[in-house]
């Protein structure tokens, strides 16, 4: 029952999210800094996702990862991007009775996002987005092994800029907003590129 609360919780605000960048997007009248409007992302991330309560663990919570996506600008300022990302840790950590053992540690899953472009010169551009996400997380401790699913939603923000007419390079911080059992909500960065194609 809490996962399917926290799944149209999820929804609800995903959809609050993307429709009021929808809104800000048709109230503004920007050209497209690019001549097509398909393009990919490839990107490295970190995230720090908190664990310590599937497993009393007292450790680190940063996991890093990687991540990839396929947009589409279907407006002059306003892009839908359908991504992967993954992320994993391997460390140690003391368990409920204070023994430091091994904790493996794992998300993946997919997002959609609404990304909007606020572009200030040809090359220079700020980012906003808005979205939802499905993730698993595993995490295993000595003999304790944890693994569960939810939706979440995502809001973030971050900068581009174009190096060519073609490649842009980006920096973006991120929060996703899920209970997954194991694991629940992160904080996170990312930097990579666009390839418009």
């Amino acid at each position: 029952m809490r996962s399917f609360t926290s799944s149209v919780r999820a929804l609800f605000f995903s959809a609050i999210s993307i429709c009021a960048v929808l809104g800000i997007s048709a109230a503004l009248d920007v050209s497209p800094a690019h001549a097509s409007p398909i393009y990919i992302t490839a990107s490295t991330d970190y995230a720090a996702f908190n664990y310590s309560r599937a497993t009393s663990a007292i450790g680190p919570n940063s996991m890093f990862g990687a991540s990839a996506a396929v947009g589409y600008q279907a407006w002059p300022n306003l892009a839908v991007e359908l991504g992967y990302a993954g992320f994993w840790t391997k460390d140690s950590a003391l368990n409920a009775l204070k023994v430091k053992q091994p904790v493996n540690a794992s998300v993946q899953g997919g997002t959609l996002d609404a990304v909007l472009k606020l572009p200030f010169t040809d090359r220079f551009a700020l980012l906003g987005d808005a979205g939802i996400s499905y993730r698993v997380g595993d995490l295993t401790q000595a003999t304790t092994s944890v693994r569960g699913w939810a939706w979440g939603w995502r809001l973030g923000g971050g900068a581009e800029y174009a190096l060519t007419d073609a490649i842009s390079w980006r920096l973006m911080g991120w929060y996703d907003q899920s209970d997954y059992g194991a694991m629940d909500g992160a904080l996170g960065a990312s930097t990579g590129f666009a390839l418009h194609i």
